[in-house]
């Protein structure tokens, strides 16, 4: 994630030779290039909605941290076991995890 993350800082898409052997994630956000943004030195995408009718940023999150950020979502105090599409609904809308690359 480095790269693009870097690359989209100075607005310069990586060549494929910078990205060649990082691994299928990083070819997936190059894929992205044009919906991915930096704010406070974090890397969103600009995610539109099914309709086309709005947008919202995804956080983009390396695959090591995502198991936390899904047991994040699923416990804690107003946690709890509300069935696989309910757990993961709200990691789709803010959180690009890159393990369903």
């Amino acid at each position: 994630m480095g790269p693009v993350l870097r690359a989209r800082e100075v607005a310069r898409r990586p060549s494929p030779d910078v990205i060649s052997g990082k691994g299928r994630e990083i070819g997936y956000l190059v894929q992205l290039w044009d919906q991915l943004i930096v704010r406070n030195g974090m890397l969103y995408r600009q995610h539109e909605n099914e309709y086309g009718s709005g947008s919202h940023l995804q956080l983009v999150v390396p695959r090591q941290a995502c198991e936390e950020i899904l047991q994040d979502i699923h416990g804690g105090v107003v946690g709890g076991h509300l069935g696989r599409e309910e757990d993961f609904e709200p990691a789709e809308g803010e959180v690009l995890l890159a393990r369903t690359v």
